[in-house]
């Protein structure tokens, strides 16, 4: 493993320390959870326990407080890597691997749902998942769902995942918008014909009635849309 690398000096130059002065592993392993557990999401029930570390390993007992760097676990991670170091006096680094379960409340379906489908309140409930092994990601807010289509069939009690979903369509193809410009400190509005369908914050063509010209933008609310320059 990459931390025993990291740690192959201290067993060698660390070898003839005095029992009574080592660093104790629990200590390390008992640190790196404590820290995966505080950079665990707010929303999240975080279980994690530390990996066993090498027996052989001899670290001189820090006389300060020990540094610890967890990763960011907002994305998820069934196994991460903690950094413990020591700055004061002799100092060394050592990664302890943790093993994470981060479980929250998902949306699944309820029933049998064909490809196509817009989701209801009827076709979802929550459910605790451990969403460190969903490596597809999931949605937690029923508001995710709202306009968007299924893009495949599911089987009840499936996670659902944003890659499921279509894109939501605040503008739809052939729907007369606003396409609004800024020029110069003047706002500038005029209708227009959307060629594309799109989301908020989507790049979509749309053709001014006012020059019968295409031009491009991006969509900003239901039927506004804000011409690039």
């Amino acid at each position: 493993m990459k931390w025993l690398a990291a740690a192959a000096t201290m067993l060698l130059t660390a070898g003839g320390v005095h029992a009574a002065a080592l660093q104790s592993l629990g200590q390390l392993q008992a640190v790196a959870v404590q820290a995966v557990r505080q950079a665990a999401p707010a929303a999240a029930r975080v279980v994690a326990e530390a990996e066993p570390l090498d027996s052989r390993l001899r670290l001189p007992a820090c006389p300060g407080k020990l540094d610890v760097q967890a990763p960011d676990l907002r994305r998820g991670a069934a196994r991460v890597s903690v950094s413990v170091s020591c700055t004061a006096g002799q100092e060394w680094s050592v990664r302890v691997p943790v093993r994470v379960q981060l479980f929250r409340q998902v949306l699944v379906s309820s029933r049998a749902l064909a490809r196509g489908d817009v989701l209801g309140p009827g076709d979802v409930h929550p459910e605790e998942r451990d969403v460190a092994r969903l490596g597809y990601g999931f949605v937690a807010d029923p508001a995710q769902l709202q306009g968007r289509h299924l893009r495949r069939p599911l089987n009840p009690g499936s996670v659902i995942t944003p890659g499921m979903l279509t894109p939501r369509e605040v503008v739809q193809r052939g729907q007369q918008v606003s396409l609004v410009a800024h020029t110069d400190g003047i706002l500038v509005q005029a209708a227009g014909v959307a060629l594309q369908a799109g989301d908020r914050g989507d790049l979509v063509r749309v053709r001014s009635l006012s020059c019968d010209c295409v031009v491009q933008g991006r969509v900003r609310a239901p039927g506004i849309v804000d011409a690039m320059p």
